[in-house]
């Protein structure tokens, strides 16, 4: 407070102001941007992550434009999260980001700030005026309001930079490290390297910090911007929980490995020329595109540290069918092949969600994230079987070989509603935990037993695909009635704990009981299609 105290009112009511209106406007305006462009975004994302490159290059577009590293990384962990894309696909966009938002310093550096009226008051008539542009109006407003902000903080500067407080407070870092925490510091209190790197600009032009303490606070910036994105990965996925620390450490290492030729890199950025400002946000460009290239040719070894540092054995979920991704060969045989092995492969995603599901029940955990994921995916997979079938099934082909497009269509689509049980039965699990209601020792084991029955059952379908034998016909018919007795007798254990009023489950159990015998008919019926067939 003593720091504020001995600042004039006049200085207070303009530089406060102008630095909240910039952080309010930068933040609006990647919300608007995000809100109008959100689904191209992601999709551009989605779609040009296949090598790492392509990665840097969809991170730096999105980064530029949205002008958030924050934002772009949070929409990649989001896109692991939700298994539109990997781990490994996520590092090119998390090391292109940071070199989008060096665009932001540039544009300040350049005195853009001399048409951010210009930028308002279009904003405003088109947002107002409507018609087919009106999405663009908002977005066009908040980026003056961003520049507009900037040219009432440079304007303000003037009158600091003589004030022997403000001199004192932004007086050369005698350790770099205490430069890098401030940077640090003030973009975690702003929630943005963005708004921390412009005023950082705008002081360095306006005189009131030195090029190379502005250096140290741009470093500390980038590592700063990094908390947002571990905060928001707590409650995701395994995969998504890396690609957050493969942001924290991408940027923490990029930081440790220019400060031993720290002069340097300072020495080369000043002989390119510019005033302070200029340098600076060349020196936010320079450093983020070295660090980019730099852990671009060593992406392999940089993602084997995250996975040691964010060890887990939980299988990553990237929704992208495993062998119908590449055209359907033109061959009929190679391609009924390929069906029955993406068929095969739904089946083995639909065993991961049924054991994830019986362990969270067992286990007392909450899996609903993962169980929809998984269930999301078996339905992608059915479509994309189906779409293959289907343009199968428009070629020329003899009655054996449509018989079996009219089979594979059939087992797989037992084997999504397979997944559609499994994925009810979770739901009620996970409504009855909410409430903190879990099933009885007594209602656990029966559950637990017929479940093992199915699981039996499916681990036999999937090892013996399309070549059941008798033997493994009757095996699993065997199990059918077991798991019928089994069901029939934990019903009527249940009545007794219902007339004893010993269960809190209720008529829920009953119906968990169907669900896994409606299950073990999917596979019933897999087994009898692909017994007929032999």
């Amino acid at each position: 407070m003593a720091f504020f105290d001995g600042l004039p009112s006049d200085v207070l009511l303009s530089v406060l102001p102008a630095v909240v209106l910039f952080l309010y406007g930068i933040e609006h305006f990647s919300k608007e941007i995000l809100r109008a462009s959100g689904d191209f975004f992601r999709h551009t994302v989605r779609d040009l992550t296949k090598t790492p490159i392509r990665g840097l290059l969809s991170g730096t577009l999105v980064a530029s434009i949205v002008q958030s590293s924050t934002a772009t990384t949070i929409i990649a962990i989001g896109l692991v999260n939700a298994g539109l894309i990997s781990f490994s696909q996520s590092l090119g966009v998390i090391f292109g980001a940071n070199i989008g938002t060096a665009v932001t310093a540039q544009l300040i550096a350049l005195k853009l700030t001399a048409f951010a009226p210009a930028f308002i008051v279009l904003g405003f008539i088109i947002d107002i005026v409507g018609g087919k542009y009106k999405f663009i109006g908002k977005p066009l407003f908040y980026f003056g309001l961003v520049f507009f902000s900037l040219t009432l903080l440079s304007g303000s500067v003037g009158m600091l930079k003589d004030d022997p407080q403000v001199l004192g407070l932004f007086s050369h870092f005698t350790n770099p490290l205490w430069g890098i925490i401030v940077g640090f510091l003030v973009t975690n209190l702003f929630q943005s390297s963005s708004v921390t790197t412009g005023i950082v600009v705008v002081f360095a032009q306006g005189g009131l910090i030195g090029f190379n303490d502005a250096l140290l606070l741009i470093l500390g910036a980038n590592i700063g911007t990094t908390v947002t994105t571990l905060l928001a990965s707590t409650r995701m996925d395994l995969a998504a929980r890396r690609a957050a620390a493969a942001h924290f450490l991408f940027n923490v290492l990029g930081v440790i490995l220019l400060l031993p030729v720290l002069p340097q890199f300072s020495a080369l950025v000043q002989s390119l020329g510019g005033d302070d400002g200029q340098m600076v946000a060349n020196a936010h460009l320079l450093f983020n595109i070295s660090s980019a290239l730099v852990f671009l040719i060593a992406i392999g070894p940089f993602e084997a540290l995250v996975r040691r540092m964010v060890p887990g054995e939980q299988k990553e979920i990237v929704l992208a069918p495993k062998y119908l991704n590449g055209g359907i060969p033109a061959e009929n045989a190679k391609a009924f092949e390929l069906v029955e092995k993406e068929i095969l492969h739904t089946m083995e995603v639909s065993r991961d969600m049924y054991e994830e599901v019986m362990h969270s029940i067992q286990a007392k955990k909450d899996c609903r994230s993962r169980v929809d994921k998984l269930e999301a995916y078996t339905d992608l997979l059915d479509e994309q079987v189906s779409l293959a079938l289907l343009e199968i099934s428009q070629r020329k082909l003899t009655r054996e070989e449509a018989e079996r497009a009219v089979l594979l269509t059939r087992i797989s689509n037992q084997v999504e509603q397979f997944a559609d049980s499994i994925k009810i039965m979770s739901n009620i699990y996970s409504n009855l935990r909410d409430r903190g209601i879990y099933p009885s020792d007594e209602s656990m084991a029966a559950l637990l037993g017929c479940s093992a029955i199915v699981h039996e059952n499916l681990e036999m379908l999937e090892s013996s695909f399309g070549k059941i034998d008798e033997k493994t016909a009757s095996r699993m018919r065997q199990n059918d009635d077991r798991l019928r007795a089994g069901i029939n007798a934990a019903y009527k254990e249940h009545i007794n704990r219902i007339q004893k009023k010993a269960s809190s489950y209720g008529s829920l159990f009953v119906e968990m009981l169907s669900l896994l015998d409606n299950a073990n008919d999917r596979l019933r019926n897999i087994r009898k299609l692909l017994y007929r067939q032999q």
